[in-house]
């Protein structure tokens, strides 16, 4: 019997950083994604100071090259309810960067195969059995470890689920444009545009991506596209600009990333956090989770609790804090702490920063005092 197998069916963060991981300890991997890379993205490409950690101390990628792919490093927020300016604060410490998730997919992905992984682009994942995977270029993968990295639709996580019900979806909509005249300055985060979701306003280096979406129990899709024209124009947008779209994990995240030899990770697994709307760096360190349990053979009672411990842990508690932000009963109060209170607001720019989790920021949310 030759070496085991492991097939990832995703080169997005998730899947390129398993890959990279599994190659670079020998391991026999082969890759598939359906896109040519470098390809589009609908992601804001929002980067905290966790994810970059964690692909810097894991070694893909050195601090030089995440500099080169960074567009923009952002330390001012300014959070809006319905287009009523709440506050703009600017803050200190690590900053939040945002990368061309082009290019910087692009980047891991070519790490997975300088590391010996077989990547297969333009190629999709048509059918999954019972150990092999059926591509459209009409092959057939024979593997003895599926890791599905293949987004919020994930062929593999409907594998997995069978008959069973299939993950929630939210959308997002997103459009790029170009920076001209008096354009905004930091992030700017708006609430109360859709149930359970939100916009935002991410300036880059020659480009601003306004986007709007949701995940949440109470997202409803329907009106979103007129929506997002509202929240352009008030971003200064002079004309119709083409608009793409992603689904986006709903429900609970995958506390076991997978079962059996098939594994989650990132979007295939729920894992986005559900204020942020960051998953860069969950999508990282479920990539690697998973490639560590395989070449260690962890079982899944280990790899769960390490799980929850980061990835999994933190979407979790993402999940319940939505209910506080995003409840049509809740949300004012959760504003009124934004507007009012510089540490709740600073506390949120922490989260999207990557810099603490959020029972803190419950505390302070269910304190009668500011």
């Amino acid at each position: 019997m030759g070496d085991p197998v492991t097939v990832v069916v995703g080169g997005g963060p998730a899947g390129a950083t398993c890959a990279w991981r599994l190659a670079s300890e020998g391991g026999a991997v082969e890759v598939l994604d359906r896109s040519a890379f470098p390809r589009p993205k609908v992601c804001a490409g929002a980067l905290g100071n966790r994810g970059a950690e964690l692909l810097i101390r894991a070694g893909i990628i050195a601090t030089h090259e995440l500099e080169s792919q960074t567009l923009a490093l952002h330390r001012t927020m300014s959070c809006w309810f319905r287009y009523r300016h709440l506050r703009t604060h600017d803050f200190q410490g690590p900053p939040i960067r945002l990368v061309d998730r082009s290019s910087f997919d692009a980047l891991l992905l070519s790490r997975a195969r300088e590391a010996g992984a077989c990547v297969l682009e333009g190629e999709q994942a048509e059918e999954v059995t019972e150990r092999k995977v059926r591509t459209s270029g009409g092959r057939e993968l024979s593997w003895d470890f599926l890791v599905g990295a293949d987004g919020a639709g994930s062929l593999v996580g409907g594998h997995l689920a069978g008959k069973r019900r299939r993950r929630r979806c939210g959308v997002g909509i997103q459009a790029r444009l170009f920076r001209q005249g008096d354009n905004p300055h930091g992030l700017h985060v708006h609430f109360g545009l859709v149930p359970w979701g939100y916009g935002w306003v991410f300036p880059g280096r020659d480009h601003i991506l306004v986007g709007i979406g949701g995940a949440g129990r109470g997202f409803r899709p329907r009106g979103l596209g007129r929506r997002l024209s509202r929240l352009l124009k008030h971003a200064g947008a002079t004309e119709n600009e083409t608009l793409q779209g992603a689904p986006l994990p709903s429900g609970y995240p995958n506390r076991r990333l997978g079962r059996g030899s098939v594994y989650l990770a990132g979007d295939a697994a729920g894992l986005v956090d559900r204020i942020s709307g960051e998953g860069i760096a969950h999508a990282v360190e479920s990539g690697l989770l998973v490639a560590e349990a395989i070449l260690r053979g962890w079982s899944r009672r280990e790899l769960a609790v390490r799980a929850r411990q980061g990835c999994v842990g933190l979407v979790s508690q993402s999940r319940i804090f939505a209910g506080l932000l995003y409840h049509r009963s809740l949300q004012p109060r959760a504003m009124r702490r934004l507007r009012d209170d510089p540490k709740f607001f600073q506390g949120y720019w922490n989260l999207v920063a990557g810099r603490t989790n959020y029972w803190r920021m419950m505390l302070r949310f269910l304190s009668p005092r500011m």
